[in-house]
This record gives C-alpha cells, structure tokens and sequence, in this order.
C-alpha cells in the first residue's frame, strides 16, 4: 500500500494493529489516508510476543491531517483494549480530532484490569486536559 493509494468507495475499514510493533502502528496513518471516506473503523489490538517501543499522543499529533478521522469517522470501535499507552495515544488523538464522531466504543480484552477500565473511563470523562 503507497500513500498515493486512494479508495474512496470503503465506508466500513478494519485494522488489525499490534500495538507493541512500532512499525506496525506508524502504518496506521498511511492506510487511513488510503481510505477518505470512511465512516465506520474497527482497530482490532492484535497480540505479539514482542515489544518495539511504543507510540505516545505526540506521533498522532505530528502524522498531519487525516481527513477520515477529522470529517469522515462517525462510529469507531475498538475490540481487545488492554490499556497500552499505544492505544491510549490513539483513542486520545480521536477524542481531539474526530470531529463527526457520533459514537466511540472500547471493548476490552478478556479479563480486564480495575486499570484498564480506570484509563477508558478517564479518558472519556475527561478528555486529555487540552
């Protein structure tokens, strides 16, 4: 996939993105702005063995404008949570840039920790204090 890739006829887009895998997460812009129209996005955490660093809110906020998530993205849910300062970076940078977002839903991973659901809720109670 090239960032000159457009297909602008997807509505409904899934990713599956390791959040452990640095690189894996850095494609999440490129492939977004694949897709410009979409309206629906489902982020699958996917699981690894390994860890490559993570990303914070700064690397969203530098990735530039990605016109889904600004005027596009009205229901984004994300299945398998786990509180991973990646996927909060992510779910932060939706909070302050979907700006047609209707509905987020976070689904956690199996067996949630008292501090997972204290991060989600935080997050969606609170915003990011900007």
């Amino acid at each position: 996939m090239s960032p000159s890739t457009m297909l602008p006829g997807v509505k409904i887009l899934a990713l599956e993105v390791r959040f452990a895998v640095r690189n894996d997460v850095k494609m999440i812009p490129i492939v977004l702005r694949c897709f410009p129209n979409v309206e629906t996005l489902h982020i699958i955490s996917g699981e690894t063995d390994q860890s490559t660093g993570k990303i914070n809110l700064k690397f969203w906020l530098e990735s530039g404008t990605i016109e889904c998530i600004e005027s596009r993205i009205k229901l984004l849910v994300f299945h398998g949570f786990q509180g991973d300062r990646s996927e909060l970076a992510l779910l932060k940078f939706f909070i302050e840039s979907a700006f047609v977002l209707e509905e987020a839903v976070v689904l956690l991973a199996a067996d949630p920790t008292d501090e997972m659901i204290r991060k989600v809720m935080f997050l969606f109670l609170h915003g990011t204090g900007q």
